[in-house]
């Protein structure tokens, strides 16, 4: 059995955007996009998307 783990560092309110971030590139291109496509989105969507994204952690273990 594995022990449960512990997410020091999650920040939910991204959670929707995953998949629309292109990595691999200089950080100040990659902080651009968040903010463009975070100031893109709605209460909604962030709201969905955290809740997806505890649902994910939650499924795969994470305690914390």
């Amino acid at each position: 059995m594995t022990p449960r783990w512990f997410n020091a560092h999650c920040h939910l309110e991204l959670s929707h955007l995953k998949g629309r971030i292109r990595g691999n590139r200089p950080v100040p291109e990659w902080l651009q996009d968040i903010v463009r496509l975070k100031s893109g989105s709605t209460a909604e969507e962030s709201i969905q998307g955290a809740a997806d994204g505890l649902a994910r952690l939650r499924a795969t273990g994470t305690i914390a």
